[in-house]
């Protein structure tokens, strides 16, 4: 049973999608657990589409002890101790705000790159607590964003908070470098124009955005080769989309075979940049920090190695006719150009 938890977890296509950690039965009723940030996450098995939370965080002990949380799970579901999870996004400040909302009115707000909890009251009715979906519980969180806008206020501007390094959720940056080597080594695009070395910026995963290639830059190209330099971001939907610079002819092997890349090695971490909108601390929003891979013009007997070094690389993750299908995708794609 795949359990995703947005804002943690993006909706994009995974190797290894997040799953249930434990699956329970209480009062003849099949539950599926997942502990995220220091909160115990259940969904009912045959009713997936509403996301539960125990009412009480975890400790430190309970999270990393799965017998323990089923028995924590247990005591405190039959002691109704339950809050109802949506996630509501604030247009105005351009955020997403992890809610945590009890039956009896009243909540916490716990952001996704933090444990602040931010208590607040409001007045969803018990039956669209219960039955409501997603949509129709936070269809008015007025009242609730102004609570949660005077307690944000309080607390620390991000320069005054230490920017974390980037993390590793799975694999390391030296796997990626080195699939990454052999990646551009195939693409001709970027070495037809005597390019000397390739820079890639990869933007690392947070709870806004998955990881993802933001800049491209051709070293030494020639000067009529315009296409040296591209910025991209991703939509809401995680699709790439140039933001600036001329879109390099890049092929859809490039693409598809970076997706896998960065599922294998992904790059977390945040940083922050302050957007003041007048609302102080509530425009402040957590931007990816991110990781720099320069690659150096592959010699040719390094272009031949890479073909190889890919295949072998595939091979226990793809079908064999799917491997060489997309090792030869020479398609070009165009990326949407949406902003300058």
């Amino acid at each position: 049973m795949q359990f995703l938890l947005p804002p943690w977890d993006r909706n994009r296509p995974r190797l290894h999608p997040p799953q249930v950690e434990s699956v329970m039965e209480v009062n003849g009723k099949s539950f599926g657990l997942r502990a995220q940030n220091g909160i115990l996450f259940f969904r009912e098995a045959l009713n997936p589409s509403k996301t539960w939370a125990i009412g009480t965080p975890l400790t430190p002990e309970l999270e990393g002890d799965k017998v323990g949380r089923e028995a924590f799970f247990r005591r405190e579901f039959e002691r109704g101790n339950v809050a109802r999870y949506v996630v509501h996004l604030d247009s105005y400040v351009e955020r997403t705000l992890p809610l945590f909302l009890r039956g009896d009115g009243t909540g916490w707000c716990r952001e996704a790159w933090n444990r602040d909890d931010l208590t607040f009251s409001h007045s969803v009715s018990m039956h669209v607590w219960l039955e409501g979906d997603d949509k129709t519980v936070i269809e008015d969180m007025r009242d609730v964003e102004r609570q949660l806008d005077q307690q944000l206020e309080q607390l620390p501007y991000p320069d005054d908070l230490k920017n974390p390094e980037v993390e590793w959720l799975c694999g390391s940056q030296e796997g990626l470098y080195q699939l990454a080597h052999s990646i551009c080594a195939l693409e001709n695009a970027f070495w037809k124009a005597n390019t000397s070395d390739v820079t890639l910026n990869i933007s690392a995963e947070n709870s806004f955005a998955r990881a993802y290639i933001r800049e491209v830059e051709l070293h030494g190209a020639t000067e009529n080769f315009n296409a040296s330099h591209m910025w991209m971001d991703v939509d809401e939907n995680d699709q790439s989309r140039l933001w600036s610079g001329e879109s390099m002819p890049l092929s859809r092997r490039f693409w598809s075979l970076f997706d896998i890349a960065l599922d294998q090695n992904t790059p977390i971490g945040l940083h922050w940049e302050y957007r003041d909108y007048g609302q102080y601390r509530t425009a402040d929003e957590p931007y990816a920090p991110s990781v720099e891979l320069r690659m150096p013009r592959p010699t040719s007997i390094e272009q031949l190695e890479a073909l190889g070094k890919l295949r072998q690389w595939l091979a226990p993750i793809l079908p064999e006719a799917e491997v060489e299908r997309l090792l030869n995708d020479d398609a070009i794609v165009l990326l949407p150009k949406t902003r300058y």
